[in-house]
């Protein structure tokens, strides 16, 4: 067996006529990441449980948004339609709420804020991986698609998958919601012993 640097000119050849015949799928992912906050006004934990409150009905405390994008590449094959290239676009947002006054209040509301805020990171971070590994499983699963008869009918194949599988991913995100009680399971909550 030789080595590659001692590989024949007829051999290399052969070697790269079935890399073009394997149909092999060029995949890549492109990720835009957003913060956002949502600022608290005030020094106080009275001020802290008021905004909360103002969120027990149809607000959110810290929130990810994910979406997916994509789009193909396809040439002609022996009469079919192949695919060659995708490329995935994840977009996420994260917004999160901002003690804009967390100067002025004491020690003891400082600490619990930022143990909160830890925690709710964490929580929101899952969000973001479940998103990562969702649009890996989709490249992975749309590279496999079978070529078609033309290239319309692969585009609308390509199409209904990813939003299938995308479907599927925000299951997994409720589902995750659900198990962790929206972060409360990992300490992104916080109780006030006073209003002081």
């Amino acid at each position: 067996r030789l080595p590659p640097s001692g590989m024949s000119p007829l051999l290399a050849m052969g070697l790269l006529l079935a890399v073009l015949q394997s149909g092999a799928v060029t995949t890549s992912i492109e990720e835009s990441f957003e913060y956002q906050y949502s600022d608290i006004e005030g020094d106080s934990a009275q001020d802290i449980a008021d905004w909360f409150s103002a969120r027990q009905f149809g607000g959110t405390i810290g929130e990810t948004m994910t979406n997916l994008s994509t789009y193909y590449r396809y040439e002609i094959r022996g009469g079919q339609c192949v695919l060659t290239d995708i490329t995935a676009y994840l977009t996420i947002t994260q917004t999160m709420p901002r003690w804009v006054d967390e100067a002025e209040g004491s020690r003891r509301v400082r600490r619990q804020w930022n143990t909160f805020m830890t925690n709710l990171q964490t929580h929101e971070d899952g969000h973001v991986e479940i998103a990562r590994r969702g649009a890996a499983i989709v490249l992975d699963r749309l590279s496999q698609t079978a070529p078609a008869d033309n290239c319309d009918a692969l585009g609308q194949a390509l199409d209904a998958q990813s939003r299938n599988l995308w479907q599927r991913l925000q299951t997994s995100q409720r589902d995750y919601d659900r198990a962790t009680e929206h972060g409360r399971t990992q300490g992104a909550f916080i109780e006030f012993n006073s209003r002081r």
